[in-house]
């Protein structure tokens, strides 16, 4: 038994009440509607100056699923309910598990939105719900603590990328109406043809 599976073993158990289990159940499904509604609701809040830079939050949502699709494509990891593995208390298709969508949509948003003042006390929520939803997705059977891991991991890089991504078009804009000026300069300098 390797690592990944021992570690599964330690938090997915097959003898545990119902309260543990409609905890997890809720934990693994409600929080990425509440993330997402938390930072909606501070979008709509945002002064119109702050909307654009906030777009850094569904671009990051974005790169991380185009990055996920290339992983699971390329490698496929079986969840652990698919090799009969601990017990499993949600119903997933058997798809690839590595690494885990939920949690990395949610830390994604999470590090782009932590990079903008006006959402950061809203990130820091969001990543506070990272640990119990990790936590969920185990010991619901449906992920292995290694897909958590690479969702964190996924996560982050696709949060940065999405946060210079947007960076880079807003001061692309900020310079096209100085470039048109300086065009504009130049052609009034050499006078009619």
């Amino acid at each position: 038994m390797d690592l990944n599976q021992h570690l599964f073993l330690l938090i997915n158990s097959c003898h545990v009440n119902g309260f543990t289990v409609g905890l997890a159940r809720f934990f693994a499904e409600v929080p990425i509607y509440l993330s997402a509604a938390l930072l909606v609701g501070n979008w709509l809040l945002a002064r119109p100056q702050e909307r654009g830079p906030a777009l850094a939050i569904p671009c990051a949502a974005v790169i991380l699923i185009v990055m996920h699709t290339l992983i699971r494509h390329h490698w496929y990891h079986p969840r652990p309910f698919a090799i009969g593995m601990g017990c499993a208390f949600l119903t997933h298709d058997p798809n690839s598990s590595f690494p885990s969508n939920h949690l990395g949509i949610i830390f994604a948003c999470a590090t782009a939105a932590v990079l903008l003042p006006r959402f950061r006390q809203v990130a820091i929520a969001v990543f506070v719900l990272c640990l119990p939803i990790a936590w969920s997705r185990i010991f619901a059977g449906v992920h292995w603590p290694y897909d958590m891991f690479g969702a964190i991991v996924t996560g982050g890089i696709s949060g940065l990328l999405g946060h210079a991504v947007v960076r880079a078009v807003i001061a692309r804009r900020q310079q096209a109406p100085r470039q048109a000026a300086r065009v504009a300069a130049r052609v009034r300098q050499r006078g009619p043809h």
